[in-house]
């Protein structure tokens, strides 16, 4: 009797329910399943950007989730839109999945701690704070350009998708992990640097760092495991909890947790000047509101957050520049004008580069690192969207693959075109303020301003050498 009511009401929703009007797929509609079923398998992204070119800018997705492309004023009113000085439409953060010792960090907590974390944390993020990490960029990038030029010399073809992100290490053989260990490791390099001074040194030496590839195993269980917790929102944390007493599940994000306590307690007993830790650990009144626990979850998240999306990003800007030779030679003449030789380059004049600024972009846009989207609630009293009213407690999201694919928005949008973003005529009704890779709003990403001066460093050490 209960699942005949059930099937009743949901029959009602799909046909006369508040979000009856918008467009998308009615099974979509009935149940959850399809949509955590591509979640499951990876699909999620491409699944949604199909369903975006069939049904047009506003998507069903699930009975309590609708999907919209993300022009301007949709992330506006979703993403950036405040009420009280927080978010208006809250994160779901049971999309977010929690660290080990339970404690969240600035992506995973409520937003009043987040306010909390990122007053702590801004410092260490602006733009001041990261011209001092210059000389850790310059010695790393040298480090990788050392690698390269050893591979030219002999002869050896480079892997560069596995050198900037590990990313077999996973589920390589140990035979195929000491091919490429000599040049694997560069954003983990950089990140660990960057935040506790304590490299793992994969680039330099080679070594293997179980580390690396025990992330890359977390990654695709946190995945299958969201998709679990939202087959029933009621029962999630009891499902979660349930689930981490398997050992061969929690091993690894044990692994993960312990080898990242142990180089935050090492990192705390010492004094360093010009690292992200520096920052956190100072000595004011708004760094000593973070907890020793809270420091965990902050490194935890940053070494994951910080390292395989950078990763993701230079293999796509590469592959798309080896693709598209004219826009490789252009920008390569480009800084090869600028610059007489790689110990001229500093961060202030990579920025000042337009062609540089647009090929990263564009890379950005054709293969976003983060493809899907995060969903928000509908704030109380719900809200208009598009012209569809949402009810309290709807979950509403914008893609970022499906956005930045949309043909409505861009011209020639599954092309790599660069020129869009220096003002070529053709694409002036291209709709460049849907461009959102770091999300906006009170939550929007605080690496940022990191990745915007970091990834210029690494793509001109693929353009500027002679050889």
């Amino acid at each position: 009797m209960i699942a005949v009511t059930s099937a009743i009401k949901r029959t009602f929703d799909v046909f006369f329910g508040p979000l009856s009007r918008v467009p998308g797929p009615k099974r979509r509609a009935m149940s959850q399943l399809p949509f955590l079923y591509s979640m499951w398998n990876g699909t999620e992204a491409a699944a949604v950007s199909n369903l975006h070119e069939q049904y047009g800018p506003v998507v069903r997705l699930a009975p309590d989730l609708v999907s919209f492309i993300g022009e301007g004023r949709v992330w506006r009113q979703i993403y950036t839109s405040k009420s009280e000085g927080l978010s208006a439409f809250p994160k779901d953060l049971l999309f977010y999945d929690k660290p080990l010792n339970n404690v969240n960090g600035p992506f995973t907590t409520e937003d009043l701690d987040n306010v909390r974390q990122r007053r702590a944390l801004t410092p260490a993020f602006s733009e001041l704070a990261l011209k001092r990490y210059e000389d850790r960029f310059k010695r790393w990038c040298a480090a990788l350009q050392r690698k390269l030029d050893d591979s030219v010399g002999t002869g050896t073809p480079v892997d560069m998708v596995k050198m900037f992100n590990c990313r077999l290490l996973a589920t390589a053989t140990w035979s195929q992990v000491d091919s490429y260990l000599q040049l694997a490791g560069t954003t983990f390099d950089v990140m660990s640097d960057m935040l506790l001074s304590e490299p793992l040194r994969m680039l330099e030496t080679g070594e293997y760092v179980p580390f690396v590839a025990n992330i890359f195993a977390i990654l695709k269980t946190v995945t299958r495991f969201k998709t679990l917790r939202y087959i029933n929102r009621r029962f999630a944390e009891r499902l979660q909890r349930l689930l981490m007493q398997i050992p061969a599940i929690r091993r690894f994000p044990e692994k993960h947790h312990h080898f990242v306590c142990t180089q935050v307690d090492k990192r705390l007993e010492r004094t360093e000047e010009s690292d992200i830790w520096a920052f956190v650990t100072a000595d004011n009144a708004v760094a000593s509101t973070l907890n020793r626990e809270e420091r965990y979850s902050i490194a935890n998240e940053f070494m994951i957050a910080g390292t395989e999306t950078s990763a993701t990003t230079l293999s796509g800007l590469l592959y798309l520049l080896l693709c598209n030779p004219k826009w490789l030679s252009r920008l390569t003449r480009d800084l090869r004008a600028q610059f007489s030789s790689v110990e001229e380059i500093h961060m202030v004049a990579l920025q000042s580069n337009k062609t540089l600024d647009a090929v990263i972009k564009e890379a950005m846009r054709v293969y976003p690192a983060v493809p899907v989207g995060f969903p928000r609630f509908v704030p109380k009293g719900g809200a208009e969207i598009e012209g569809y009213y949402m009810p309290e407690g709807t979950r509403v999201v914008s893609y970022h693959l499906a956005t930045y694919r949309d043909k409505r928005l861009w011209r020639d949008a599954d092309s790599f075109r660069p020129e869009r973003w220096l003002g070529d005529e053709n694409f002036k009704d291209d709709h460049l303020d849907a461009f959102m890779p770091f999300s906006s709003g009170p939550r929007v990403c605080i690496g940022k301003v990191r990745v915007n001066l970091k990834s210029p460093w690494y793509a001109k050490h693929c353009c500027l050498p002679s050889s």
